[in-house]
């Protein structure tokens, strides 16, 4: 027996084959990867769904601007790591100078 709720349920006998009765395309579907890219990118969306494809200047300024923004984030990675070094240091000599200073009075 198939329950369906609290109170009803079917036997095998009574169950109906879904698959013969309503067929859906695949155009009625939306997968979650859609929802994603309608949330980033209504526009994009948009024209992924109509299969517009960009011209080839268009791809030149997407290599062009994806380059560019790879550079960028090399070079923010460095100064990141560049403060990280910095700020490290510095806490070293605070604490040298901190451990010298106590070294000196307890003498």
């Amino acid at each position: 027996m198939l329950r369906l709720s609290f109170f009803r349920y079917l036997s095998a006998s009574d169950r109906v084959d879904l698959s013969s009765e309503m067929v859906m395309s695949d155009r009625d579907l939306i997968r979650a990867s859609e929802i994603a890219d309608w949330c980033f990118c209504k526009r994009s969306w948009y024209l992924n769904d109509r299969d517009v494809r960009p011209s080839l200047v268009q791809v030149e300024k997407r290599d062009t601007g994806i380059h560019y923004h790879e550079q960028h984030a090399r070079t923010v990675k460095r100064a990141r790591t560049t403060m990280s070094t910095a700020t490290y240091t510095l806490l070293l000599v605070l604490l040298v100078a901190a451990a010298y200073w106590f070294w000196t009075k307890a003498r």
